[in-house]
């Protein structure tokens, strides 16, 4: 397994390695995700070259900057960026921008 197939998350207590190369894991991963943001007031999610601070809110209408989707609950911003991104395209690989987006209210 290579080192572009895991995500990092990064928090208050520590950071989790887990590998997302499969549509199960990245479930899994939005999963933890969801229910770490609403304990820590700050996660950072390490993914395919790029960190993303991750922000639990209530939903909103908001578009992600790159499928042009409601974010849901979840949003992923860089710290180079002023918009936000949900959190299934910043856990796509570049050359799989594509992938269908699944439930990413959690």
């Amino acid at each position: 397994m290579s080192v572009a197939s895991n995500a990092h998350v990064s928090g208050e207590t520590g950071t989790l390695v887990v590998p997302v190369h499969s549509a199960y894991e990245r479930q899994l991963l939005r999963e933890h995700l969801g229910r770490s943001t609403g304990r820590f007031s700050t996660l950072t999610l390490g993914a395919h070259g790029t960190r993303w601070i991750i922000t639990r809110h209530n939903p909103s209408g908001l578009p992600c900057e790159a499928c042009q989707r409601s974010i849901g609950r979840l949003s992923c911003s860089r710290a180079d960026a002023t918009g936000a991104t949900c959190i299934d395209c910043a856990l796509q690989t570049a050359n799989n921008a594509t992938t269908t987006k699944e439930n990413s209210d959690e």
